[in-house]
């Protein structure tokens, strides 16, 4: 006497119900710029066309966290110094930010 562990009543969700509930998938890789293929609604979207691709965004990605982790270390250090350094915190602090809007592809600098 085999039983069946399925439940007839129960039935998995439908690949639209996910579809209806995430974001957009990208249309481009974004390293790269190639078109990527149609995203079919039932699996986690594509964000690069390669794993050379991925690893490249990866990269960028942890590039710019560490650099506004050292923004944050640079504002904590000018609030414990004087006047005379905190100028060149200001300064290393505003060159980071442009780098990360280089990497973020963001061409307009701060005002």
């Amino acid at each position: 006497m085999a039983e069946t562990l399925a439940n007839p009543a129960i039935t998995p969700p439908s690949p639209q119900r996910y579809a209806q509930v995430s974001p957009s998938a990208p249309r481009r890789c974004d390293p790269c710029g190639k078109d990527l293929p149609p995203w079919p609604g039932n699996c986690r979207p594509r964000i690069s066309c390669s794993d050379r691709c991925r690893r490249q965004r990866d990269f960028r990605e942890r590039k710019i966290q560490r650099r506004e982790q050292r923004i944050a270390e640079w504002a904590e250090l000018a609030e414990l110094t004087g006047p005379a350094p905190a100028a060149f915190i200001r300064k290393q602090m505003r060159a980071l930010q442009d780098e990360i809007r280089a990497l973020k592809g963001d061409a307009h600098p701060a005002a």
